[in-house]
């Protein structure tokens, strides 16, 4: 009995931690894409670069690995981008202080080697939209020169389950109806602030993206294949995800 007790007790915890694992995994990006400096290819970075949106949902992580390297720099700092919709080459000639960016810190120096295993925590500064970040960026100042940037898979509501937490105020002051729908989803807004509405698909691709300014309003969605989907509700301070059904 008492072997059947601890093998069960083994078992619970086993799957416990693998499904916070699993929960927690889905919010980790490989960063992929690099060696985008044609014009000093031994800048390039290789090896595993890992961007984590932490489970508190107001940090994120940079990791590299045992294989990252890169070329000695006095003070090559590691960012991470928004995109915009720009290519890689557009994003490599574009000033530092022209895209907007969450800094990591300090990847190499006159006394820090740039190769290997480095971890970096920081907070999400106030105002900042997480889900519109793409790309991990590296600059040494002292040179003045761009050193690579990779890409990764932006977190959404759909794809990470940190940005699907929902708001139990919000969730009783927004109703979106009727779910199922056809054609048109209504939004009721009884909360005295602006609302933003995105609806992501199931893979996170973002398919549509509105402020609600009314009490009442509704989206027209007739253009979607019948599916599942997600609309993602936020404020100033609060955050609501609904699954929703196309019939």
């Amino acid at each position: 009995m008492k072997k059947i007790t601890i093998l069960i007790k083994t078992s619970l915890l086993f799957i416990t931690i693998s499904s916070f694992t699993f929960s927690n995994a889905q919010c980790a990006r490989n960063a992929t894409n690099f060696g985008n400096n044609i014009g000093t290819p031994i800048y390039n970075i290789t090896g595993d670069v890992t961007i984590t949106l932490n489970p508190d949902g107001q940090s994120i992580s940079l990791d590299t690995g045992e294989n990252f390297m890169t070329a000695m720099g006095p003070d090559v700092n590691a960012y991470l981008v928004k995109s915009n919709g720009m290519t890689n080459a557009q994003i490599a000639a574009t000033p530092l202080t022209n895209l907007e960016n969450i800094h990591f810190g300090l990847i190499s120096s006159n006394t820090i080697s740039p190769n290997g295993a480095k971890s970096f925590t920081v907070a999400i500064p106030n105002g900042i939209n997480i889900e519109e970040y793409d790309t991990i960026f590296f600059y040494c100042f002292q040179f003045s020169a761009f050193w690579d940037l990779g890409k990764f898979t932006a977190f959404t509501p759909a794809n990470c389950s940190v940005l699907g937490i929902e708001d139990n105020i919000l969730n009783s002051q927004i109703k979106a109806y009727p779910n199922p729908f056809n054609d048109k989803l209504y939004l009721n807004n009884n909360t005295s602030k602006k609302v933003q509405v995105k609806i992501y698909s199931i893979l996170g691709k973002l398919i549509f993206d509105k402020n609600l300014n009314t009490k009442t309003d509704f989206i027209n969605l007739s253009d979607l294949k019948s599916g599942t989907y997600f609309a993602a509700f936020s404020t100033d301070n609060s955050k609501l995800v609904k699954k929703i059904i196309k019939l």
